[in-house]
């Protein structure tokens, strides 16, 4: 692949937590990021890993999700790290669910919803702090 010109791969990864992946309904499994990395790593190809955290399923929010999660941005060692606080989509199954639990912090202020960065909570009951302690991103670099 990186003889063909691909030096970098942008992937959404999410999660390596089966929880979590399962919740967003991905349609892969943990071992699957595990080896798509590896493939890239193989063929020469630098990952740029996009990975949320502070996503609450059906039974509230998890910390081990979290920790599965950066452990596995860990792992597969890529060269760009973009973390993102999970955000409810306007429109989405997921919105209306947390809208249905009043989940959402600050539901009308459509900016908030919109900006995805990290630094911005989005949805109560998570942890913020616990997240941006173990958080890692480009700047850890």
């Amino acid at each position: 692949m990186a003889d063909a010109g691909l030096a970098l791969l942008i992937v959404g990864f999410e999660s390596f937590s089966p929880r979590i992946l399962k919740w967003f309904k991905k349609g892969v499994m943990v071992e699957q990021n595990f080896r798509a990395a590896e493939i890239c790593h193989k063929h020469g190809v630098k990952i740029w890993a996009n990975y949320i955290l502070g996503v609450p399923t059906d039974t509230g929010w998890h910390k081990e999700d979290d920790l599965m999660t950066v452990e596995g941005v860990l792992r597969i060692n890529p060269v760009h790290y973009s973390p993102a606080f999970y955000t409810p989509v306007p429109g989405s199954m997921l919105y209306d669910f947390y809208k249905n639990e009043d989940q959402i912090l600050g539901e009308e202020d459509n900016e908030r919803l919109s900006n995805r960065g990290a630094m911005a909570p989005k949805v109560k009951g998570v942890d913020y702090e616990f997240l941006q302690a173990i958080m890692i991103d480009d700047s850890a670099l």
